[in-house]
């Protein structure tokens, strides 16, 4: 139920592919905002926090993470991810 309890890396990591997975292939229902913030974490987890240096332009372009995949969408996983995500470990 909780995410954060768990404490094996590979248990965490295993969640993280699952959902992930679901995610792209459109068996995860969620609200637009949910599935924009699910895609800020993915993002997240695999870049770190956001530099402006090296996160240029729609960065979240070259991820293929929800199934119905729209700029607008891309836009507000890059906003979540550069002001709500940071600091967080990856």
């Amino acid at each position: 139920k909780d995410p954060h309890r768990l404490t094996e890396e590979l248990t965490r990591y295993h969640v993280f592919l699952q959902l992930r997975r679901d995610l792209l292939h459109g068996r995860l229902y969620c609200s637009p905002d949910d599935a924009a913030l699910l895609g800020a974490y993915i993002v997240q987890a695999e870049l770190g926090d956001f530099d402006p240096m090296e996160h240029a332009g729609n960065y979240v372009s070259t991820f293929k993470i929800l199934l119905k995949q729209t700029p607008e969408v891309e836009q507000r996983i890059m906003e979540l991810h550069q002001t709500t995500l940071q600091g967080q470990s990856r």
